[in-house]
């Protein structure tokens, strides 16, 4: 997130998908592209990211094909909290729970099978903040 001369605006970085880099890129801070957004509507301290929905699979939880997650990128989550997660060379956006060594990955969509995985394997990108749609 980088401040701009506009007092209050900020400019954070957008992504188009869950591309294979992007664990490099949201370290970069290298989006596809940005949205420019008022400081004060952002839930605390960041640094942030967006990232295009594709797919239905957090549908239960308003992520549907073509909406925006905000994420504020960390390397944890709490149960039953949602974030974007790196695990098998690959990224999710999913709800976590922890038991007994292992990770437990649920999306928002009875469709959609649990994952589960050591939790050593899982890397946590960041947590959804919340998530935005932009009306035609």
């Amino acid at each position: 997130v980088e401040e701009t001369a506009d007092h209050g605006v900020v400019r954070v970085p957008m992504f188009d998908s869950l591309a294979s880099d992007i664990c490099s890129r949201v370290a970069a801070g290298t989006g596809d592209s940005e949205r420019i957004v008022d400081a004060r509507t952002l839930p605390g301290a960041g640094p942030f990211f967006y990232l295009c929905i594709c797919g239905n699979e957090m549908k239960d939880l308003h992520l549907i094909d073509g909406s925006m997650a905000l994420v504020r990128v960390q390397n944890f989550v709490a149960d039953d909290e949602v974030g974007v997660f790196w695990v098998d060379d690959h990224a999710l956006i999913r709800r976590f729970t922890r038991s007994d060594g292992i990770a437990i990955l649920s999306a928002a969509n009875q469709e959609v099978p649990i994952r589960v995985y050591q939790i050593d394997s899982v890397v946590v990108v960041g947590k959804v903040m919340r998530v935005e749609i932009d009306l035609p």
